[in-house]
Formats: C-alpha cells, sequence, structure tokens
C-alpha cells in the first residue's frame, strides 16, 4: 500500500510540476530579430547595442575533408561565411 501511495504522490508532484512548466513556458514572447542565415554560429551584443551574428556559410565546392561526425560525408571549403549586423531590424553584412 506505502509503496502504491509513493508511487502515486511522485506522479502527481511530476504532472504539478510539468503544468507550472508548461505555464511558465506559456508567458514568453518570441521576435525574430533576422531570417534566412546560413548555418549562424555565434551571437554576440555590440557596445553600440546591436546584435552580431557569424554565419559558417552553405560550403562550396573548393577543398574537402570527411565530416568528424557523419559518417560518409564530406565538408567542402566555401567562401560563404559572414559577420552580420543585426539592428532596427536590419540585417547588414559587416565581413564578407
Amino acid at each position: 500500500m506505502f509503496k502504491k501511495l509513493t508511487i502515486a504522490a511522485a506522479g502527481t508532484a511530476l504532472m504539478a510540476f510539468g503544468v507550472s512548466e508548461a505555464a511558465q513556458a506559456a508567458s514568453f514572447n518570441v521576435d525574430v530579430l533576422a531570417s534566412g542565415l546560413n548555418s549562424p554560429r555565434g551571437l554576440t551584443i555590440g557596445s553600440d547595442g546591436a546584435l552580431y551574428a557569424t554565419e559558417a556559410g552553405k560550403g562550396g565546392s573548393g577543398s574537402c575533408i570527411p565530416s568528424p561526425s557523419r559518417p560518409n560525408v564530406d565538408l567542402c571549403y566555401g567562401a560563404t561565411g559572414r559577420l552580420l549586423r543585426i539592428q532596427n531590424g536590419v540585417t547588414e553584412p559587416i565581413v564578407i
């Protein structure tokens, strides 16, 4: 009997925690600052208040090496990476 009560109490506690987490998550607003980025990697906020993002890019047809994490896939060099400044709804390439 005690074992059943313990399991029931644990289940109730988990359900209450899950509902609480869902209620908290529902209160957040999400704003899209930039879209259409090619493999974004790093983000930082500059002293000017702008958001800076780096893009790894799309790769290319340059020299290739085997992927360290995906078997039978090659990673090829391409000069498509960029540094972007995102401010006031405007995405501007800083370094291409």
